[in-house]
């Protein structure tokens, strides 16, 4: 279980990196394009065109808060890597017949811990985007 949770978590974690690279090489490749084809002379629709990119690749890391969840992934599986690491020596607080059951709870309260972290981040940003007058996206997307 305790193995299960640190792939998952590790997972995740490249997961979000990749997608965080993603959109921030996006927007920042489309924003370096836009004084070369202003020079150019390029249609007015392709600076358009790189202008929405720059703010479709930031919209979607700020909303999906791509960098946030990266960093609490790796969070907890560093967190999770040390509590197994404190199990496998006997160090405290895992000493004693009730080890094994002691790693299992703490690892699951970690993960509760982290789940209402990523809800009430969430919950902030439709309050934000409410009260700016946005349509937000439902809470399970």
């Amino acid at each position: 279980m305790v193995m299960n949770r640190i792939a998952w978590y590790q997972a995740a974690g490249r997961r979000n990196r990749k997608r965080y690279a993603l959109t921030e090489i996006t927007a920042v490749l489309a924003a370096a394009a836009v004084p070369v084809t202003t020079t150019a002379r390029l249609d007015g629709t392709v600076i358009a065109a790189l202008g929405a990119i720059v703010l479709v690749a930031t919209g979607v890391r700020t909303t999906f808060q791509i960098h946030e969840n990266w960093i609490e992934d790796n969070r907890m599986r560093y967190d999770i890597e040390r509590e197994a690491a404190l199990f496998l020596v006997d160090a405290p607080p895992y000493q004693g017949p009730d080890a094994a059951r002691d790693l299992v709870v703490r690892i699951e309260l970690f993960a509760h811990g982290s789940g209402h972290r990523w809800l009430a981040r969430r919950t902030r940003i439709r309050e934000q985007e409410e009260t700016a007058g946005v349509q937000p996206p439902a809470l399970g997307q």
